[in-house]
């Protein structure tokens, strides 16, 4: 029970600071509604005006996006870290389209894919998928050469060698870029 009231103080205590900057005079007070007209606001809009649905197609799509990009991104940083031409041919290319923001790419993604669904998806793909490729892309790199020379010692083929030396020593990598995958 105090643990769930140390919980509450801070909420507490942001709800009260709401209503003291709404009341002081400082602000105008049609610019700041009241917390208890936000509340009511929200309630209405999740019975009428079916703000869950909203919420599940905004996370429906969410998940959509950045599975997709992850999807992608995890053999091509594969094949990235994994495959020295590869990175050779293909890091410029990925180092100059990860450091632009996907949200200053939303007016191209406006004007060729619409705003619809797709374009959505479009945004929420580039940025998961770019930020999954560096991800992959320095965990492959970053194994040691070691356990790959122990595997080839042991008679190990290319196959073999990333099958159960390379992707087991990467799965935390690909954790990480589901966890890492974000707007910006």
């Amino acid at each position: 029970m105090r643990r769930l009231g140390l919980g509450l103080i801070p909420w507490v205590g942001a709800i009260l600071l709401w209503y003291a900057v709404r009341w002081s005079g400082f602000v105008n007070a049609s610019l700041i509604p009241a917390p208890h007209q936000v509340a009511a606001k929200f309630v209405e809009l999740l019975t009428k005006e079916g703000l869950l649905i909203d919420i599940f197609a905004s996370t429906r799509r969410v998940f959509f996006g950045v599975s997709l990009g992850i999807l992608v991104a995890v053999p091509v940083g594969f094949l990235l870290g994994w495959y020295r031409p590869a990175r050779t041919f293909a890091d410029p290319m990925i180092n100059f389209f990860r450091a632009l923001p996907p949200i200053a790419l939303i007016p191209l993604v406006i004007v060729y894919f619409g705003v619809d669904e797709l374009a959505k998806l479009v945004i929420l793909f580039y940025a998961s998928f770019f930020s999954g490729v560096i991800v992959m892309y320095e965990g492959v790199s970053q194994i040691t050469p070691l356990y790959i020379r122990v595997a080839q010692t042991l008679g190990a083929n290319q196959a073999e060698i990333f099958r159960k030396v390379i992707i087991p020593l990467t799965v935390p990598h690909i954790l990480t870029a589901l966890r890492g995958s974000r707007l910006g």
